[in-house]
């Protein structure tokens, strides 16, 4: 039995900026749960607990930092805490993050409290093949704990290569009796220093959802590179940068029958540019839609640069 005890934001071009990641609005679209998921919790009752660490199959960065394991929360967490490994899943929410009090290193789906009972009902799994995985941890239809009528369901999706997180929520209630009905939907660094949050979805509000899409877009270059770009051997500059319309590419050294390549956080190639020679080259970027996408050049097989390109409304 459970006992109950007595950031600053930017808005830009409609998408949140906050610290190292950006927030997007995103249709809904969840994986589909394969047969082979594998359950995270073998206990019935799997209340309040955290996961064994969890092999993602991939190498992914968060906040700077590369893993390969995780460990899943059942009240809505995957966090990159190894610490948490088979410990208690915290329920009370009482602060906002960022917070040093709340759950670190950690995706919030969103965090609330509920109450899984029936071994399937929280899966993960890793499908797709290099460079191009996904990592999927899917809540399926757990009650609320303390309002057993109110069912909520959703899932979080990683994607190696560009470190992408998507949240997914098939449905998101508010149980106003139990804490205050609160939930917090974001992700935060390992000392709850930074924090990304959906808007209006931190401490103290209480919000609904249904059939929603949020993806958070990891703003450093070493997060979805995986390179430094100081190690590649031309230095780029884009600008402006977001884009409406078209964008100035400048190097400091003429590129040489170079090729440019334009991918989305999916890791689809939507623009291909062959044989740009000398210092500058303008994109167009007209018909690409508002987002983020990853820009590279190569000459021949080899990658010369790579910067990011957010294109706006």
């Amino acid at each position: 039995m459970k006992t109950q005890l007595s950031f600053v934001f930017l808005l830009l071009l409609g998408k949140l900026v906050f610290g190292q990641y950006q927030v997007d609005s995103i249709p809904y679209l969840p994986a589909a749960i394969p047969d082979s998921s594998i359950m995270v919790f073998d206990n019935p009752y799997s209340d309040d607990k955290y996961s064994g660490e969890i092999d993602m199959g991939f190498d992914f960065c968060f906040y700077g930092t590369t893993y390969n394991k995780c460990v899943v929360g059942s009240n809505g967490i995957v966090s990159f805490h190894m610490e948490y490994a088979n410990t208690i899943c915290p329920y009370e929410i009482v602060h906002p993050i960022p917070s040093s009090l709340n759950p670190l290193n950690a995706i919030l789906i969103p965090w609330e409290d509920i109450y899984n009972r029936i071994p399937k009902q929280v899966v993960y799994f890793t499908t797709g093949t290099a460079p191009n995985r996904k990592f999927v941890v899917s809540f399926d239809s757990i009650p609320m704990y303390e309002c057993d009528s109110l069912i909520d369901g959703f899932q979080v999706v990683l994607f190696e290569t560009t470190n992408v997180i998507e949240t997914h929520i098939a449905n998101k209630s508010v149980c106003p009796d139990w804490w205050g009905g609160m939930a917090i939907q974001g992700v935060q660094d390992k000392d709850g220093v930074n924090a990304q949050v959906v808007r209006d979805r931190n401490y103290p509000n209480q919000w609904t959802a249904q059939q929603e899409g949020w993806r958070f877009t990891p703003m450093k270059k070493e997060c979805f590179t995986g390179l430094e770009e100081t190690k590649l051997e031309v230095g780029l500059q884009v600008y402006p940068n977001p884009a409406f319309g078209s964008v100035n590419l400048e190097t400091n050294r003429p590129l040489q029958e170079a090729d440019l390549y334009l991918q989305d956080v999916y890791g689809r190639e939507i623009v291909k540019v062959a044989g740009i020679n000398g210092l500058h080259y303008k994109l167009k970027t007209e018909l690409l839609v508002t987002g983020t996408y990853f820009l590279t050049l190569k000459e021949g097989h080899e990658t010369v640069a790579r910067s990011t390109l957010f294109i706006g409304k």
